[in-house]
């Protein structure tokens, strides 16, 4: 499990845990480097990335906000123009990693339906 965690963490191949996904800041690498697994299984597959993201978005937001307005505002409508403003760098990481989730998840559901 710390493996899994591990590699998932530091954005490697879902099924051999040690190729890179990304060979830039943006660019994915089409086939794992080490077990040469297909990242893209078909066209439109990280459709289901935009739910991960959203979902990671909006809690992250969420999160900012409360603390935000606790801390620092009194006014909500302030409190989530900052959280929105500060949450703005962390989009390109969270593109990244809504990804290799959806990767991570779907080898996990593929899993369960083969055994």
């Amino acid at each position: 499990m710390g493996r899994f965690l591990l590699a998932l963490v530091m954005q490697r191949c879902p099924v051999c845990h040690s190729g890179r996904v990304y060979s830039g800041w943006t660019t994915m690498n089409e086939n794992c480097p080490t077990c040469n697994l297909h990242f893209e299984r078909e066209p439109g597959y990280f459709m289901g990335a935009m739910y991960v993201s959203y979902g990671m978005s909006v809690g992250l937001i969420l999160l900012l906000t409360l603390l935000i307005h606790l801390v620092l505002v009194d006014d909500l409508s302030w409190s989530v123009l900052i959280a929105a403003v500060l949450y703005i760098p962390v989009v390109p990481f969270t593109w990244r990693y809504s990804r290799i989730l959806w990767m991570y998840f779907d080898y996990w559901a593929a899993a369960g339906k083969s055994s």
